[in-house]
Parts: C-alpha cells; structure tokens; sequence
C-alpha cells in the first residue's frame, strides 16, 4: 500500500459531501482511503488549471536530420569546373588562367570544408508533422458479441517543411536523400544502368523531434527510425508575388519511440513505482 493519498499530497483527508458519494457508488475502501478524498478542496477549476506546468508552445522544438553525406561536397567540384571555363572564355587564356586558378582556389578551400557536411542543421525544419502510431484491430466474436482486439500496428508518413536558401544546401540535401534508393545513372547510361535499387543500409535513417518546455528544458525525444524520402511536394513559383520558398517532404517511417524526459521534474519525490518507470522509453 502507498498510505493515504491525501497525507502524501498534503491534501485535507475529509471533503464534506464526497465520501458520502464515494460511499453510494460503491467506491469506499473502508479503512483506506477513498479516491474521492484526491480532489483538492475547495473544488476549484480556475486555480487547479493555473496550477498546471507550462504548455508546450507549438514553437519550441527542433528536429535532428540525419548525419551522414549524401554527396552535398559534389557541387564543389562542379563551381571550380564552371568558374575556370567562365574566366577562361571571357577574359583570355593569361588572365582567364589566374582568375581560374583564383576561382579554383576558393572553390577548393569551400570544397573541403562543404565535403565534411553531413546533414542539415535544424534551423532549416521550420514544420513538422509527427505521427504516433497507429493500431488495426481485428474482430473476434466472444461472449455474445464481437469484441475488437490489436492485429498490426503502422505509423504514418512525416511531413516536413524545409526552407529554402539560395545556395541551395537544403534543396541538394534533400535531393539527394530523395534519390539515394536509386543507383547513380545519367540520360546517357539510363537504359543499362537506369532502375537498380540500393540496399536499405544507403537509404533509411532515424530522424529525431525534440520537444521543449518553454524554459528550453528537454520534455521528449520522438525517434523515428527506417526514414527516407518518398516525396517532395511540387515547387510552386509565383512572379507576382515576393513569397519564401520552402520545400514539403514525405518521409516513410518504419515505427516510432517516444522517450519522455519531463517526467523527471514531477516524479522526483514519486514512490518507487513512479521510478520504476522514470527515464524509460515508453513507445505509442
């Protein structure tokens, strides 16, 4: 037994009027208390609700792409390439050479550090759509009537919104992660290389939200596992407007862990049952 409820919550251990209730429905426990005597007394809603922690503001977040290279460093090369042949047309061999060389040189020295890129900062997400997962039942007749119980469970797509930049590191990000399931191949080889897929192991990576309490306090992790990209949604461009652009993606997901952390703050003086469950990661 955990003791009166009440004594532990430094609750008053006799409400007027609702052990008398608690008594009529049968819901007394003799000696014990009765959990009725839970409510705080006097009853009173407004109070109770501003005694509620912080709200989760639908702002404070961020979510944690995958850290590997999908080949970003690549265009590096092709801008040493472009700005040689740019120089060199346009301004002679002599100084066409130098101005290359110069060009090649930055290019090189942006090459090394865009190589080492190996994901998207969270500053990039700026919406997310979460899926928790999601249960088929199926229907067994028992006792008289059909009772419904789990088969399968699934979790749907995540949807993010992805800003756009005009160096174009978010759309060759996403780009890229869009056709790792596909092996490399060109308009030239696509009839003898075209349609070869990669393995699971280049394409599926877990991608993580981080939900946070208005003091910037960790609340929960939701790890998806087995991501990849499915979809971005068609770039809509608009000469007679001056809008940002951001790109919407579909990824699939393989299933869904929810660790929660803000369990921490309210369970610290808890039993040994509310520990027991303190800092496990609990999956919905």
């Amino acid at each position: 037994m955990l003791g009166n409820i009440n004594t532990a919550l430094g609750l008053s251990a006799n409400i007027p009027g609702i052990n008398v209730l608690g008594s009529a429905i049968g819901l007394a426990t003799g000696a014990g208390p009765n959990i009725f005597e839970a409510i705080n007394n006097p009853f009173n809603p407004l109070e109770d609700s501003i005694a509620r922690p912080d709200p989760i503001l639908t702002h404070t977040w961020f979510i944690d792409l995958p850290g590997f290279d999908f080949g970003i460093g690549g265009f590096a090369e092709e801008a040493s390439s472009a700005a040689g042949d740019f120089a060199g047309g346009f301004l002679g061999e002599t100084v066409g050479g130098l101005v290359g060389n110069a060009a090649g040189g930055l290019v090189s020295a942006a090459s090394s550090a865009v190589s080492n890129v190996t994901g998207l900062g969270y500053e990039y997400v700026i919406e997310a759509t979460l899926p928790l997962r999601q249960y088929e039942t199926r229907t067994v007749f028992r006792s008289g009537n059909k009772q419904k119980y789990p088969a399968s469970y699934e979790v749907g797509n995540m949807r993010l919104v992805v800003y756009g930049d005009s160096k174009g590191l978010s759309l060759r990000f996403l780009n890229a992660w869009h056709n790792a399931p596909l092996a490399d191949f060109s308009p030239t080889n696509a009839k003898t290389k075209g349609g070869i897929w990669n393995p699971p192991a280049k394409i599926k990576r877990p991608v993580t939200a981080v939900i946070l309490a208005p003091n910037l306090s960790k609340v929960a992790y939701i790890q998806y596992t087995g991501c990849w990209i499915t979809n971005i949604s068609e770039i809509a461009l608009d000469s007679s407007a001056n809008n940002t652009v951001n790109y919407a993606v579909d990824l699939s997901v393989d299933d869904v862990f929810v660790t929660i952390t803000g369990l921490a703050g309210l369970l610290d003086s808890a039993t040994t049952i509310a520990g027991d469950v303190l800092g496990t990661s609990i999956p919905l």
